[in-house]
């Protein structure tokens, strides 16, 4: 049996801290496996980049991290369940239907501790808890406190401090974001002109934390 740690979010951009996390999980051996779980649609009605280019910036942020860890290739990957289903994502439905897909492993969810405040506002979220492992990285400006039972914080994990709204704001104003995300990402999002129309009044709240349902 393999623990799969599933690390669900928008990835509107992902971003370096997005990897770090990635990468940290698997180093301290707190998994076998990671999964990213790109959201399909947001429970809160947030506005989204279209799935195909946030499945494909993931794709190119997983193909970063293939070549600065070859030895781990095959323990971090991208699960299209969400996108694919077309319904409005729930946590606790995804890890329920995962669990169905593959019940030879075991399944872990992955979130920021800026999801810490809401996460009573999660469908099922006792039942979350109960039932699955719940790891909870540092995020800058939100620390880790008032942790709920079932919930472990990653302590030793690296603060991650991009955020996706901002990126998403900096491309708009035409800065240079290339040292917050994974080159190939950085030209995906020249070449397709993602977020330069995107308006500030857009999902306030970093759409990274698109698992606040």
């Amino acid at each position: 049996m393999a623990h799969i740690a599933l690390f669900g979010g928008a990835f509107d951009p992902p971003h370096l801290g997005h990897q770090q996390i990635v990468a940290y999980l698997l180093e301290q051996l707190i998994a076998d496996q990671v999964w990213l779980v790109p959201v399909g649609r947001h429970s809160f009605d947030k506005q989204l980049s279209p799935a195909e280019h946030r499945l494909a910036m993931v794709e190119l942020a997983m193909s970063r991290l293939e070549q600065q860890y070859p030895e781990r290739a095959d323990q971090f990957r991208v699960e299209h369940y969400e996108l694919d289903s077309g319904q409005v994502a729930r946590t606790y439905q995804t890890i329920k239907a995962l669990a169905r897909q593959y019940p030879e492993h075991q399944l872990s969810w992955v979130i920021g501790s800026d999801n810490l405040a809401g996460f009573e506002r999660w469908d099922n979220y006792r039942q979350l808890l109960t039932e699955h492992p719940v790891y909870v990285y540092p995020r800058q400006g939100y620390p880790l406190h008032h942790l709920l039972l079932g919930m472990e914080a990653l302590d030793e994990a690296p603060t991650v401090r991009a955020s996706s709204q901002h990126l998403r704001q900096m491309a708009a104003a035409g800065r240079d974001i290339t040292d917050w995300v994974p080159p190939l990402v950085a030209e995906y999002i020249d070449h397709h002109g993602l977020y330069r129309h995107h308006s500030p009044e857009l999902g306030r709240r970093d759409l990274a934390t698109a698992h606040q349902r």
